[in-house]
């Protein structure tokens, strides 16, 4: 169909820092094709977010939402009294429905579980069509039971489409009946180039086997069971190192600093190096220097973003069998899945890495063919713009 004009399309995302729903948010600006889709970045405040969504040359709006919202868990604990909560998020409602109807928005795109929520109420509000971007296992233990039966109840009746990250993702709401026509899988996609000039890493049994783990700071990536295993592999002869990179998460300052704590008690201070807070686009260089990549998640995460990149670089990934992870890695053939939380397994992975080099460059090679078959960034942002511009047509919105 002919277009006249872009849709108009706002992307609300509540929080501003780095993760991998904000990296992917980034991502996508950069890969969207402008005459398609005009996105309008609607946060509450600066940020990394906005620093790279400014970058790019996208329309940033602050739109102000209740430190009450902000401040709820997953859990649905709040530093506030329900009552102030609820009224907080009447009022940042109302914000964002006089910003939606300002921007002259056509379709809204939520991207944080916060925003499915007071986004999607808003756009119901001004009659704009909704698409979800999916990150949240909804049925997750650090969802709180309210939290998500709010959700799943908002996600049955407002958003046109889903378009879930994983398939993990997608269970809860079609185990609870939700339209399977209205609900699609659609994986992440990453600009592979960069990964892909990683070197080749040369095993060599003289020099320290090096495992890396790059994901926020945040106690559900398990980096504390990384540093056991480690610790483990120590114990057991074995020369290992582990680099941790990522940035800090709102919900555990300090981790941080725990993790530095964790690794003196166990012995192994001297052998872990933390890059807090560092920039994303200096990834590559650190995995440049790393035998293999550990995500060591305790609980479901939706699709982590490094696992793609490592996959990318070339390297083997040694993953839990949690959440997106094993819809990402073919066990013993591109990578390797253990128990979550199991530090002996994970220990037991490594070693057998590090006593078989050319098993480990025979799975990280596969993992790169892959990468490169899977999550081609142009792929990813035409199927995205695709069912954007389905959801707007099936609306009505004339350009």
């Amino acid at each position: 169909m002919q277009r006249s004009r872009p849709l108009r399309c706002a992307f609300v995302n509540h929080y501003v820092d780095w993760g991998g729903a904000e990296a992917m948010l980034l991502t996508l600006f950069d890969a969207t094709d402008r005459t398609r889709l005009e996105p309008v970045l609607v946060v509450p405040r600066e940020g990394r977010l906005t620093d790279g969504a400014l970058a790019l040359d996208v329309q940033v709006e602050f739109v102000p939402v209740s430190e009450s919202v902000l401040e709820m868990t997953r859990g649905g604990a709040s530093r506030f009294s329900g009552a102030r909560t609820a009224a907080g998020l009447a009022t940042t409602i109302g914000h964002l429905v006089k910003a939606l109807r300002t921007l002259e928005i056509d379709v809204v795109v939520t991207n944080s579980a916060k925003a499915h929520v007071y986004g999607s109420i808003a756009a119901y509000l001004c009659r704009k069509p909704v698409v979800w971007r999916l990150h949240d296992t909804l049925d997750s233990p650090d969802f709180g039971a309210s939290i998500s039966r709010l959700m799943i109840r908002i996600a049955k009746r407002v958003p046109r489409r889903i378009l879930s990250v994983s398939d993990s993702c997608s269970a809860p709401l079609l185990r609870d009946g939700f339209p399977k026509d209205r609900i699609v899988t659609l994986y992440n996609g990453i600009d592979l180039t960069p990964f892909l000039a990683v070197p080749p890493r040369i095993h060599d049994e003289a020099q320290a086997f090096v495992v890396g783990s790059f994901s926020r700071l945040t106690p559900l990536k398990g980096h504390d069971v990384a540093i056991r295993a480690i610790a483990q592999l120590v114990e057991a002869g074995h020369d290992a190192r582990l680099v941790i990179a990522g940035g800090p998460s709102r919900e555990a300052p300090g981790y941080g600093d725990f993790l530095v704590s964790l690794a003196h008690d166990l012995g192994v201070g001297d052998r872990l190096t933390l890059h807090e807070g560092f920039a994303q686009g200096g990834l590559p260089t650190i995995m440049t220097g790393v035998d293999v990549v550990v995500q060591a998640s305790v609980l479901p995460d939706s699709l982590p973003t490094t696992i793609i990149e490592a996959m990318a670089g070339g390297r083997t990934v040694v993953a839990s069998a949690i959440g997106g992870c094993p819809e990402l890695l073919d066990n013993g053939d591109t990578g390797l899945l253990f128990e979550p939380g199991n530090i002996k397994e994970l220990a037991d992975c490594l070693a057998s890495l590090r006593a078989d080099p050319e098993r480990t460059d025979r799975l990280g090679r596969a993992a790169r063919e892959s990468a490169l078959r899977r999550f081609p960034v142009d792929v990813f942002a035409e199927s995205f713009c695709r069912h954007v511009e389905e959801v707007a047509d099936e609306s009505g919105i004339k350009r």
